[in-house]
């Protein structure tokens, strides 16, 4: 029977979870946001975490995420202006067909013809995009709605984004606000992610588990006897530490795991003393399966060393 008073509870909120680990796992996660975010689907949350964060510990120690962060956003950007100019010109024969190639109308849409829009960039594609919106909302009568809508919101989406992505992420206070009020934001923000993540991804479990590395937020490292074990991993590709590798036990039924941006993973526990077989997999890599000894009490270390297909 599901308890709904355990999936709307702020597990986040609890102070089980050290202010070190918190950091490492927001940073973990707003890494994992970026590497989903290629549609620009998690703007939002990765702009609101980016912030939680900031407002909690001060300036993002790693220059690296400052700059994955606007990576991202021109991703975002760029993936407008594709679209765009796959619409301008999928669009242009029904607008010379209801209009006439040399018609001063037709003019009005595309004025040097098609091209123009096919060799737009981030210098000119907003006069582009709004000379389109301009000309659908004069001649809106002649189009169905959703065609004048998608041009009228392209020079819309394209200054939400730019702006976005040349906002410069300034330099801020490197001391810790160590508030309360300000470690709530960031604990109902992290929860928050969790269940647009969920929304998003509504039924695929490995994908949802995929954005996160729960292990990072296990302070305690298992010592009791119970008849269980952990393993601890570090992921290497030629010495170099890899994010976002998937772990699973292979035949079991435990929880897979994930690398975080120092390339360890640590797993649930799992049943000892026992040898299991420990299978690592990323996209670009090849698959590696090594055998590891659980053993009750305490944790293993497992080094996988990866290599590239």
């Amino acid at each position: 029977m599901i308890t709904f008073e355990n999936i709307f509870k702020n597990h986040f909120n609890t102070d089980r979870i050290s202010d070190d680990n918190m950091q490492k796992y927001t940073v973990d996660q707003i890494g994992r946001i970026i590497a989903h975010n290629g549609s620009g689907t998690y703007n939002g949350i990765l702009s609101d975490t980016n912030a939680a964060y900031t407002g909690y510990f001060g300036n993002m120690s790693s220059e690296d995420i400052a700059f994955t962060v606007q990576q991202s956003l021109t991703i975002s950007v760029d993936k407008i202006i594709t679209n765009f100019k796959a619409d301008a010109s999928k669009f242009e024969g029904a607008v010379r067909t209801a209009y006439g190639k040399d018609s001063g109308t037709y003019q009005e849409f595309y004025p040097l013809g098609i091209n123009e829009y096919t060799v737009a960039n981030k210098s000119n594609v907003k006069l582009l995009m709004t000379r389109l919106d301009n000309a659908y909302a004069a001649h809106s009568a002649d189009f169905p709605s959703y065609t004048v809508t998608l041009f009228h919101n392209y020079p819309l989406n394209f200054e939400a984004g730019r702006s976005a992505q040349l906002t410069k992420i300034g330099e801020v206070s490197t001391k810790k606000t160590d508030t309360a009020s300000n470690r709530n934001v960031l604990e109902v923000q992290l929860l928050k992610n969790v269940f647009f993540i969920g929304f998003t991804n509504a039924g695929n479990v490995d994908v949802c588990l995929s954005f996160f590395d729960q292990s990072i937020l296990h302070a305690a490292i298992d010592t009791d006897n119970d008849g269980k074990g952990q393993v601890e991993v570090l992921a290497r590709v030629a010495g170099v530490p890899v994010k976002y590798v998937t772990f699973e036990f292979v035949g079991e039924s435990t929880r897979k795991f994930h690398s975080a941006a120092d390339g360890t993973a640590r797993s649930s526990k799992v049943v000892a003393p026992s040898t299991k077989v420990l299978r690592a997999t990323k996209p670009g890599l090849k698959p590696k399966d090594i055998s590891v000894n659980i053993e009750d009490a305490g944790i293993g270390h497992v080094d996988f060393d990866m290599e590239t297909e």
